[in-house]
């Protein structure tokens, strides 16, 4: 079995239900919402200077659309396409929406996450002014219109096809205070090399990735969707934490990579992974070596009814496992903890 993590979310290509990741999802950890004007307001200089170049447009408002992730900017890719065809010019706008993030820590400085989101510019053929949308669907108060600060400096090596694509990871830019800054490095060290670049501290930093597709099993997803704390947003970055490989894939509707048959094939797939597929070893943790081995301990299994015996024994490794990963990304936002960044 095997997920795919496209640009912009997941699409799954295994009997279990499609999962869509969504940047805004709240948590208790870490709430969050659009940033609203007045915030904006009070820090449009320094926002301007963070993410803009020179010449790049002032920041506006707009009512957010219905769609998340990759089917909004497969969305904003179907309206410049309407809008062409009826003779009207339609471009895409690169651009950040901001949404402000806040902690338990007491802090009071402003700190915001600047997002990827699909902006399309439309004017009429038969004159009149241009009217930028968005199909995003944000979060917070639907009916509020969202801040949208346009950005030359949003992935340049990209072109707008591959951008409305969604077959490329965008970057996060993050702005926090001086003593924070450690901390989202230090997270963005602790993840897979396919999901750093939802931490950067300017855009510039920023690096796409192509879609890649995640080789799962083993009663994980059931584990992940069902029993986990872990948040939808951080499942990939799990499934390669807790030593499941992923292979890069050129289209996002990937088509399956073909493994060996039988138990013994499924084996190998995770623990003795074949090119393209391949551990990101940098994001292990302690015990993927112990799942590895509950996996190698699987080899005499004929029928899915005798591998569901295993069950329970995997739920307690996963178990184990996100424990040691909630404890990893705490760590990050402990100033005492030490983990060699400047």
């Amino acid at each position: 079995m095997y997920q795919v993590r496209n640009g912009h979310g997941y699409s799954a290509l295994t009997p279990f239900t499609a999962v869509v990741l969504n940047p805004y999802t709240q948590t208790k950890k870490m709430p969050n919402r659009p940033t609203n004007r007045q915030e904006y307001n009070e820090n449009k200089i320094a926002i301007h200077f963070h993410l803009q170049k020179k010449g790049d447009a002032p920041a506006f408002r707009v009512l957010q659309g219905q769609f998340a992730d990759d089917n909004a900017w497969r969305e904003a890719a179907t309206l410049i396409e309407d809008a062409r065809a009826r003779g009207d010019q339609a471009t895409l706008v690169r651009a950040f929406t901001l949404v402000t993030w806040s902690s338990n820590d007491g802090q009071s400085e402003f700190v915001y996450a600047a997002v990827p989101c699909p902006i399309v510019r439309t004017v009429p053929s038969m004159g009149g002014h241009a009217t930028h949308t968005t199909t995003m669907e944000v979060g917070g108060d639907c009916r509020d219109p969202i801040v949208v600060v346009p950005s030359s400096r949003l992935h340049p090596e990209l072109t707008d096809n591959q951008i409305l694509s969604a077959q490329f990871s965008l970057s996060w830019v993050w702005s926090v205070p001086p003593n924070r800054m450690p901390h989202i490095r230090a997270l963005r060290k602790t993840r897979c090399v396919y999901e750093q670049q939802r931490y950067c501290l300017t855009p510039d930093e920023g690096v796409s990735r192509r879609t890649v597709a995640s080789q799962v099993g083993f009663f994980l997803l059931e584990y992940l969707i069902d029993l986990s704390s872990i948040s939808v947003n951080d499942r990939f970055d799990a499934q390669t934490s807790f030593g499941f490989p992923f292979a890069d894939s050129d289209s996002r509707e990937a088509a399956p990579i073909a493994v060996e048959e039988g138990i013994q094939g499924r084996i190998n797939a995770i623990v003795n992974p074949e090119p393209p597929w391949a551990h990101d070893r940098t994001a292990w943790l302690p015990s993927v070596e112990k799942l590895h081995r509950a996996i190698q301990g699987t080899s005499n299994v004929r029928t899915p009814d005798e591998l569901h015996v295993h069950m329970p024994n995997f739920f307690t490794v996963y178990k184990q496992l996100e424990n040691e990963y909630i404890r990893r990304r705490r760590a990050c936002w402990d100033p005492k903890y030490d983990w060699g960044v400047s």
